[in-house]
């Protein structure tokens, strides 16, 4: 079931202060910038570049993804593998908030999400 509009509100706002304070400045937005997709109940962060063969077109590529189980009221962390594939980050596979994961991101210490 997908979030309810103040839910979604909710973690928009949470996610647009996480892209402005940890994503590339302003100043070079225009080659590299955060965006962020919520989608029924995941949320993915998204690498926004021009296209290296048509820099007019942009490309959106999500490096990473939580999943709310409202069962069990837990976030899933996964990160994206060379090949496309999803999988769980094994070493924090779930938290209790949006926020708790986006510090498990933002810590990246098995470079899964910034290389």
């Amino acid at each position: 079931m997908a979030f309810n509009e103040s839910e979604i509100k909710k973690y928009s706002q949470i996610l647009d202060e996480f892209c402005q304070k940890h994503g590339p400045p302003p100043r070079i937005h225009d080659k590299l910038k955060w965006e962020y997709k919520i989608e029924n109940q995941s949320v993915f962060l998204l690498e926004v570049r021009p296209r290296w063969d048509n820099p007019e077109e942009q490309t959106k590529f999500p490096y990473f993804k939580t999943t709310f189980v409202k069962t069990s009221q837990t976030w899933k962390l996964y990160w994206r593998r060379a090949n496309g594939r999803w999988d769980r980050y094994d070493p924090y596979p779930t938290g209790k908030s949006l926020r708790e994961i986006l510090e498990i991101v933002k810590e990246d210490k098995h470079q899964c999400f910034f290389g």
